[in-house]
């Protein structure tokens, strides 16, 4: 079922988030040290060409509510532990959290505090193919 207007909101959504996407790119080749501090935007040269609609690039995902039938949580799993193929992930979270982080020292998985009005941004498999971990 196609959501009227969808297409053209997530087109715009993606637009907002270029500057935002080749800010951090560029942040992180400063951090570790890179001397192409356009290496990570180098990689990404299809960003500003509205032409080529890669969804490697951009993809957006919706987690329906768990609504158990006592009216309780409890174990409920959504997502088992995944890693994300992409160079960033920009996530939008609810009222309920239940996103979790693994320390990768420690292997400890470690809750994400919900904040509210904010974006989550974690690393994906690609920028750590890039940076070999």
């Amino acid at each position: 079922m196609e959501v009227p207007g969808f297409e053209n909101t997530l087109e715009s959504a993606r637009q907002a988030l270029i500057p935002v996407i080749k800010k951090i790119l560029n942040a992180l080749a400063i951090h570790f040290k890179l001397k192409d501090e356009e290496f990570f935007l180098s990689k990404h040269k299809h960003l500003d060409n509205p032409a080529i609609k890669t969804r490697d690039v951009f993809r957006a995902y919706h987690f329906y509510s768990i609504k158990p039938a006592n009216g309780t949580v409890g174990d409920y799993m959504r997502l088992a532990e995944h890693s994300a193929r992409g160079t960033l992930v920009f996530i939008y979270p609810d009222q309920i959290s239940g996103q979790e982080s693994q320390d990768k020292v420690t292997k400890e998985w470690i809750p994400v505090e919900l904040v509210e009005n904010s974006v989550r941004v974690f690393p994906g498999l690609m920028l750590e193919n890039l940076t070999d971990g």
